[in-house]
């Protein structure tokens, strides 16, 4: 594509974003440098932002009167797993889990020291009020690294255990509810695995993530975006791909609190 097409299709999209009919909200952390940030066309109604103490933000919004909250994470980057055992820096499993200390550290601080989160998640558990955990997690799944995928993870299973600490508190990770882990890899990073990249093996995972709590919701589809993998820069920026989920929302008549939420 040329770059005139391409700036065409960016000023059409930024068009089609800034149409009053169709507003956007967008929602960042308060830190210097804000890291994740939220975008909807639902109407806002809270905010939760602690500063930089939790590894994301969040916010609640609402669709004709009902509610349902989200929060967008980043984890810690560094000590990238796969890499470690493709360097073979750690070889067993108690190695592999220590290089996950700090992403983990990330998930206990949202669990058990980020208040709106824990309420949010009290009302996902009690009421069904939808809960989205989403973000770049910096770590493969322990739905993933499976014995009959281990030919793709250089001979390893691996319960990887930020993943793992999600489901067994009670999220789903909608795109591996939906997908076969061997039919179905949904490769985020890095989106463009060029030659260069094959040629010095670079591990190439599902690190991004759209996990959810609550019984309103009933994932239809998910699927990774763009499937093209030779976009230039100027048509995907990102070297991640999109994880794309569809949902049914289905409002079950609940006793909310007094703030309808």
């Amino acid at each position: 594509m040329d770059d005139e097409k391409i700036i065409a299709k960016h000023l059409n999209n930024l068009q089609n974003i800034s149409n009053p009919k169709q507003k956007w909200i967008s929602v960042k952390r308060s830190c210097i440098y804000a890291d994740t940030a939220i975008l909807s066309r639902l109407n806002l109604t809270e905010i939760a932002d602690d500063g930089c103490k939790t590894a994301g933000n969040g916010a609640s919004f609402e669709l004709n009167g009902w509610p349902i909250n989200l929060f967008s994470l980043h984890l810690f980057w560094e000590n990238y797993g796969p890499e470690i055992i493709r360097d073979k820096r750690s070889t067993t499993e108690a190695e592999i889990y220590e290089s996950e200390k700090d992403r983990i550290d990330d998930i206990a601080q949202l669990f058990l020291n980020n208040q709106q989160f824990k309420d949010w998640l009290n009302k996902s558990q009690e009421l069904s009020v939808p809960l989205l955990l989403v973000g770049d997690f910096n770590t493969p799944s322990h739905q993933d690294w499976i014995e009959e995928t281990k030919q793709s993870h250089y001979g390893r299973v691996i319960e990887w255990p930020t993943t793992k600490i999600l489901t067994e508190a009670g999220f789903t990770d909608t795109f591996r509810a939906l997908n076969d882990p061997i039919e179905e890899p949904g490769t985020t990073w890095p989106f463009n695995y060029d030659k260069a990249r094959a040629d010095r093996n670079e591990p190439a995972d599902r690190i991004d993530f759209i996990f959810y709590q609550g019984s309103q919701l009933i994932p239809l589809e998910a699927f990774t975006y763009p499937k093209n993998k030779n976009l230039s820069p100027q048509e995907w920026p990102s070297d991640h791909a999109a994880v794309v989920v569809d949902f049914i929302w289905e409002q079950e008549v609940v006793d909310y609190d007094e703030d309808g939420i």
